[in-house]
């Protein structure tokens, strides 16, 4: 069963109902505030994670090729990855160096 998802819109109108709620006396207006704040919060919740599951996974570069963008050998990269200059992982035993490290790290020149 799919989870149901609130729009920012959908969350402002159900909390004006809230407040609305307040004047019947149906609801206390500490309560309708509740409410509105926590229809805002799942829509902005809902809102991240639909923006985090869209992001494409960092694509990963295998050692030689980070040495050969940064002109650099592999015993270099792999002092950087020890030292934390470089941030990378290991996959399959083998170290891999997000691209995007990379491109960071030559824009500011550094070797």
């Amino acid at each position: 069963m799919d989870t149901p998802t609130i729009t920012f819109q959908e969350a402002e109108l159900l909390g004006n109902v809230a407040v609305a709620m307040v004047g019947t006396g149906t609801i206390s207006h500490a309560a309708a505030q509740a409410v509105k704040t926590l229809l805002r919060n799942a829509a902005n919740v809902q809102a991240a994670q639909a923006a985090q599951d869209s992001a494409p996974p960092p694509r990963l570069l295998p050692l030689e090729q980070v040495a050969d963008a940064l002109a650099v050998s592999v015993c270099t990269v792999r002092r950087m990855l020890k030292g934390g200059r470089l941030p990378g992982r290991k996959v399959g035993g083998q170290w891999r160096v997000p691209l995007s490290a990379i491109e960071a790290l030559a824009e500011v020149g550094e070797n």
